[in-house]
């Protein structure tokens, strides 16, 4: 069963970078609110979700709709801020694992536009066993990979982690 988790956590991943549509689209079935019209927002997003909850340190995106040079990222549950951070990029990870069956909610504020939108998540209701991530083989370091072929990527790890897979400069 752990092994079926982390293989859909890595398909899922693989599918955001690859763009196989279908998964993992819009708000990820959060609340969404803005400042702004409906047709023009951050178009925030969870990335790391199975079953309806939300991985213990899932990642999020979003897009740069007015040309801010920086983002501000608030993660609170209640009136507890969990996580405040600056960011340049179109997407932020949580590195430390969220508290497991909680509430939270994300705010995140674009500069110098002041818009701003919110999306609230329930974490999944179970913490990893492991702190480790072990891909089968033959998956490694300095691997060549055959252009214009599917890759399947499989391997064991932490229950609720999300596990993001990066080639080469791509997530």
């Amino acid at each position: 069963m752990k092994k079926l988790i982390v293989l859909l956590f890595f398909v899922f991943t693989f599918c955001l970078v690859a763009g196989c549509g279908g998964i993992g689209g819009g708000g990820g079935g959060g609340k969404n609110s803005s400042d702004t019209a409906p047709a023009k927002t951050l178009d925030l997003a969870i990335v790391g979700k199975l079953g309806g909850a939300v991985a213990l340190n899932p990642a999020f995106t979003w897009k740069n709709n007015y040309r801010d040079e920086s983002f501000s990222v608030k993660i609170v549950t209640g009136e507890k801020v969990v996580v405040e951070k600056q960011t340049k990029a179109l997407s932020f990870n949580v590195d430390e694992y969220l508290e497991k069956n909680v509430q939270y909610k994300i705010t995140v504020t674009g500069a110098p536009s002041g818009k701003s939108q919110q999306l609230e998540f329930k974490t999944m209701d179970m913490l990893p066993d492991k702190v480790f991530v072990k891909l089968d083989n033959p998956f490694g370091n300095n691997m060549v990979l055959q252009r214009g072929r599917d890759i399947e990527i499989s391997g064991s790890g932490p229950v609720a982690t999300l596990i993001t897979v990066t080639f080469g400069a791509d997530k």
